[in-house]
């Protein structure tokens, strides 16, 4: 490969690392963000000056059954928008791991040309239960991302063989991203406990 050819990928792969990386720290306020939505509402409730509310009417099963009902419904919003903010995160993590080491590549050592040819492979999309589906944006699972969230069609196969490597590892990550999760879900454990 040309050096002219060199300096071009090389200058693509690390614009598309450096904008990853400006995605990944915006997925990463965006969690925070909801989860201070979720830890202000722990908060107001748990006040004892606070709660219940006047609009609450007595102390009856009624009332705190419609109340954590509603509660509830906001608390999955948050949650689930917790839990997708943090799987784009982790997306976007690992395609810099795998942008980086394709860069390392290009850098270090000679591309063969077969590396080079582009990657015109069809995207695998697995088709899972509804169930499967829906516990993937409340529970904290093994593997946050799908395969098939690393879209390498048209790359040079060397960059989307570093992709697919990368997403193939996993993130170092998913221990942090589980205290989270489970944490939201503690918060309304807690807060259900409160109302009742």
């Amino acid at each position: 490969m040309k050096d002219q050819d060199i300096t071009f990928q090389s200058d693509f792969i690390q614009k598309k690392i450096d904008s990853l990386i400006t995605y990944h720290n915006h997925k990463e306020i965006m969690v925070n963000a909801g989860f201070i939505v979720q830890l202000t509402l722990f908060t107001t409730i748990m006040m004892e000056d606070v709660w219940p509310p006047q609009w609450i009417e007595g102390d009856n099963i009624i009332s705190s059954f419609s109340t954590s009902i509603t509660y509830t419904i906001f608390w999955l919003v948050i949650h689930m928008f917790i839990v997708w903010q943090l799987q784009n995160k982790i997306v976007a993590s690992l395609f810099i791991n795998g942008y980086d080491n394709a860069l390392k590549k290009i850098i270090f050592r000679s591309i063969e040309d077969h590396e080079l040819s582009i990657n015109e492979g069809v995207m695998n999309s697995s088709k899972k239960s509804l169930f499967y589906r829906i516990s993937y944006h409340i529970f904290p699972k093994k593997y946050q991302c799908q395969k098939y969230d690393a879209n390498t069609i048209g790359l040079p196969f060397y960059i989307s063989s570093e992709i697919e490597k990368s997403f193939d590892k996993g993130t170092a990550a998913k221990s942090h991203e589980r205290i989270l999760v489970v944490s939201s879900m503690l918060i309304w454990l807690l807060t259900i406990i409160r109302i009742f």
